[in-house]
């Protein structure tokens, strides 16, 4: 044996020694030319290959808005400069995931640069938060994040000849007494690391034997304020966090303290879900225990105490509380506030940075707003109508065909609902002309417009909403010397949103099909994993999803 070991060995080794010259150069060389070739491309898009003569387009955010916006936009067009606090991008819908441990926190940030780089664009990258935004000189006002806010000498200022504001949104507390001292946010990986700390935390001190039963039932009681898609996710991982690792781990007297509660202030959990979906979650959420406190609102926070006020019975109760998670409202960030008292009266939104339906900042030229920190000013029709009809051949005839093509190609930049008729403003007339005429009545008019402005309404602050919002921009800026390019308003496609409610479930409502269950949750992984930037973060996440779900949760307190 030892002998035909020995020969098949020696025999091994002369294959390789013959196959290796044919092997290991061949490598060597592809190695040395692949690092060549990245470093060339690295050259390529670096930020020193900028034409002075270009103009100026400077980005204020790295969310989905922003990135959306600049992985299609031409930078072979523009200099490209991008200012946030924030060298990365979240992908936020995988953000619960991240509080209990099912996603590891670094599988759910991608650098900027990188990005930038995979996508070939030129861009400068500044560490910096905007401050302040001078729209009559076209300058932005930049802090080092890294320096104190009253350093002066770490200012800068970036001029711009298009502007984009894509800075999301802060937090609304409601002025609510104790939120930011005794409340954890969702919106940064830094909430997620403080949240999974705490969870750990207040375990590890139940479990001390000095703790007294109603310190436990007050440590393990989590509260989550607001019943939106990001606090059913959260109740949810939570739950499942629970029960599928700690409850191995820490004692049983635990699990029986253990106790989530989630207040809305709505009649529903998932309010902008169809009610059926709402429902459903709400049946599962009592199935595991959670318990769920609607038409309710929280008045107070306090060191291990939180407040509720019943809206129907206007009875109000406090409750011992370990961890108060707040996941309800947004309000407009300082600088944004800022400048939009510079705009003085075309700013009317006190919640935030109006624009028209071409995602332009009301109020001044070149600016852009794009995602949470805006909304589009929904301008009504109905008002035009006794102004149109104040004509005496119009208030006798009606309106012709032609005076209704003329009325439509007039408004529809300032009424952005007109372009919603397209190519079809001749059905529309005939439908509105419900006595076959040939003319429009002022009834049959009004009529029109109504159901012209009904089709606008306030969007909901996603990550699809800005993401689309951004990719319009692009678009904008790519095509905005081409004659040829017909400019329309921005139309928000909604493809559907999901929801994680736990036990390997989700939900999904959309206008075509409504999901619920396991299909639900592997079709909500499947859409997800197509948003992310590169196949890298995708095989992360695919392994996390694994390993949490055959070998457990990381439970270390770090």
């Amino acid at each position: 044996f030892f002998f035909v070991t020995q020969t098949m060995a020696g025999r091994l080794l002369q294959i390789t020694k013959r196959v290796g010259k044919y092997v290991v150069a061949p490598t060597v060389c592809l190695g040395v030319g692949g690092y060549v070739w990245q470093q060339r491309q690295l050259s390529l898009f670096s930020e020193d290959t900028f034409d002075d003569e270009k103009p100026k387009l400077v980005v204020l955010g790295t969310g989905w808005g922003a990135m959306s916006l600049l992985s299609e936009v031409d930078t072979e067009k523009y200099n490209v400069a991008i200012v946030s606090p924030r060298n990365y991008f979240i992908f936020t819908p995988f953000l619960p995931c991240t509080t209990v441990g099912t996603i590891d926190l670094k599988h759910c940030v991608e650098s900027v640069r990188r990005v930038l780089f995979r996508f070939r664009k030129k861009a400068k990258y500044y560490e910096a938060a905007a401050s302040d935004i001078d729209f009559e000189s076209n300058h932005v006002e930049c802090q080092d994040v890294n320096k104190a806010d009253s350093d002066p000498t770490k200012k800068f200022r970036l001029g711009y000849e298009h502007l984009v504001i894509a800075i999301g949104a802060d937090n609304n507390t409601f002025n609510t007494k104790g939120v930011y001292e005794y409340a954890h946010f969702l919106k940064s990986l830094e909430d997620a690391k403080n949240i999974k700390r705490k969870i750990l935390k207040n375990f590890e001190q139940a479990s001390l034997p000095s703790t007294s039963e109603e310190e436990k039932r007050k440590l393990l009681h989590f509260v989550i304020v607001g019943g939106g898609p990001t606090g059913v996710e959260f109740a949810a991982e939570l739950h499942d966090f629970v029960n599928d690792d700690l409850s191995k781990y820490f004692n049983k007297e635990c699990k029986k303290y253990m106790k989530i509660s989630l207040v809305e202030g709505m009649d529903h959990v998932l309010n902008a879900f169809d009610k059926e979906i709402a429902k459903y979650t709400e049946a599962k959420f009592r199935r595991n225990g959670v318990e769920l406190y609607t038409k309710t609102f929280v008045t107070g926070l306090g060191d291990g105490t939180i407040d509720f006020l019943d809206a129907r019975t206007r009875e109000k109760t406090t409750h011992g509380t370990g961890c108060v998670v707040w996941a309800t409202g947004i309000t407009t960030k300082p600088v944004v506030k800022k400048f939009m008292s510079k705009l003085g009266d075309h700013q009317k939104n006190a919640r935030a940075l109006t624009v028209d339906g071409y995602l332009n900042a009301i109020g001044c030229n070149n600016v852009y707003a794009i995602g949470d920190c805006c909304t589009i000013q929904n301008n009504k029709l109905e008002g035009l109508v006794d102004n149109l009809f104040a004509n005496e051949e119009f208030s006798k005839k009606g309106l012709s065909i032609e005076d209704f093509q003329r009325f439509v190609a007039e408004h529809k930049k300032v009424y952005p609902q007109l372009d919603f008729l397209g190519d079809t403003v001749e059905r529309v007339f005939q439908k509105g002309d419900t006595n076959n005429d040939k003319r429009l009545s002022k009834a049959e008019f009004a009529e029109l417009v109504k159901k012209a402005d009904s089709k606008i309404t306030s969007l909901p602050p996603t990550a699809q909403v800005a993401a689309q919002q951004g990719s319009y921009v692009a678009q904008r800026l790519n095509h905005r010397n081409d004659p040829s390019y017909k400019l329309r308003p921005f139309t928000y496609n909604h493809r559907g949103s999901f929801a994680y409610v736990g036990d390997n479930e989700s939900v999904y409502d959309s206008d075509l099909i409504k999901l619920k269950g396991g299909a639900a949750f592997w079709g909500r992984n499947t859409a997800y994993m197509s948003k992310l930037f590169s196949w890298e973060s995708k095989k992360d996440i695919v392994w996390d999803l694994f390993w949490s779900k055959w070998f457990g949760r990381d439970i270390a307190q770090v």
